[in-house]
């Protein structure tokens, strides 16, 4: 009997032990299998609330548009364009321009140029849009391309010509005609380079050697016979300052937007930039012994600048080009002063010659093609 019980005792004693271990281990596994179901559950909707968000997000318009969102294919500056200042036409192509100058390319990098429109509208259109009289305007130079894409980013030319312009009109009492001449040597340095895709900054210098004759000039210090003398003297002025003795300018570009080819049902992109040049221009004229001045001139010229360019690439290529905008002068105002008689110029000085305006339009119309 001892022997039974203690092995009841015994056997009770182990099966008390053996239920607790089996329900707590029940309760781990159960736990276990609650949190995995929990963190499953939970990281789906914590994902799907992510997704949700991000599909929510990209569906609302973001305020922040970013600069190449404007641009629908990759920017091209008018460098590579031959379209900029620093690139002369390349050989057999004809490139004419409105603001600059008309430049047949020859071999080796040479090219034959002259201002055509100043030499066509001036001599025509002279007493219409300057003053009555007879206008005469030549022009003509050789330039070479000597740094021509060097690493895919920098062009420079430069040229040498000869120029000239004169005025004749009768003036005074007795009609007797009167003329006024400025011929010299021009000397030009055009530098661009690509500094990214969207931005390109150049260095322009433009040099006139130009002296100027003007018949009978003790005629200019006549207090009364010679007013309309000096009235002649100032429209020439005024027409020499389209042709400056020094100009430096400091040209950048900015293509802010472009369009695809399907967009504008053109063969290819058509692109729209931004150009910023500040600019100094100093004009002297002089009449030797009687008369001289000087005019120093700081500004800024702006453009809006559209540009198409054809996808040929040899014979038949074409582009084209049109700028608008305005420059403005700081520092327009030219001093005047009459060399020989002080005190009788004294009493001519408010005949002041006209300064240069403080707000100008900037039109530009520029083409080239290639035979």
């Amino acid at each position: 009997m001892p022997l039974i019980l203690a092995s009841k005792t015994e056997f009770c004693f182990r099966l008390s032990g053996v239920t607790p271990l089996r329900s707590r281990i029940s309760k781990m596994l159960s736990s276990k299998w609650l949190f995995s179901a929990l963190f499953v559950f939970g990281g789906s909707t914590v994902l799907q609330s992510f997704a949700f968000a991000q599909s929510e997000s990209a569906s609302i318009p973001s305020t922040q548009v970013a600069p190449m969102q404007t641009l629908s294919v990759p920017a091209k500056s008018l460098l590579l364009q031959r379209l900029h200042v620093a690139t002369l036409p390349a050989e057999a192509t004809l490139k004419c321009s409105v603001l600059r100058d008309c430049y047949f390319g020859l071999t080796r990098g040479f090219a034959l140029g002259a201002d055509l429109y100043g030499m066509g509208v001036h001599t025509l259109l002279g007493p219409q849009v300057y003053a009555p009289g007879a206008w005469l305007f030549y022009d003509g130079k050789v330039g070479y391309q000597f740094i021509d894409g060097v690493s895919g980013t920098t062009y420079a030319n430069g040229s040498v010509g000869y120029r000239g312009f004169s005025f004749r009109k009768e003036v005074g009492e007795q009609q007797n005609e009167r003329k006024m001449v400025s011929r010299g040597f021009t000397f030009e340095v055009h530098f661009g380079q690509v500094i990214s895709p969207q931005y390109t900054q150049g260095l322009s210098f433009q040099y006139y050697a130009g002296k100027a004759t003007i018949d009978e000039p003790r005629q200019l210090l006549s207090v009364d016979k010679g007013r309309a003398y000096r009235k002649m003297l100032r429209d020439f002025y005024d027409f020499s300052k389209q042709s400056p003795q020094a100009r430096v300018g400091l040209p950048a570009q900015f293509e802010l937007i472009n369009w695809k080819a399907n967009r504008i049902d053109l063969p290819n992109h058509l692109r729209g930039y931004l150009e910023v040049e500040p600019f100094y221009i100093q004009n002297e004229l002089s009449v030797a012994g009687e008369f001289e001045s000087v005019e120093k001139n700081f500004g800024l010229r702006t453009q809006a600048v559209v540009s198409y360019e054809s996808t040929q690439i040899k014979s038949g290529r074409h582009s084209f080009l049109l700028g608008l905008g305005f420059d403005l002068s700081t520092s327009n105002s030219p001093t005047v002063k009459f060399i020989s008689d002080q005190a009788l110029a004294a009493r001519v000085e408010n005949e002041d010659l006209p300064a240069r305006k403080v707000i100008s339009p900037v039109l530009n119309l520029e083409a080239s093609y290639q035979f």
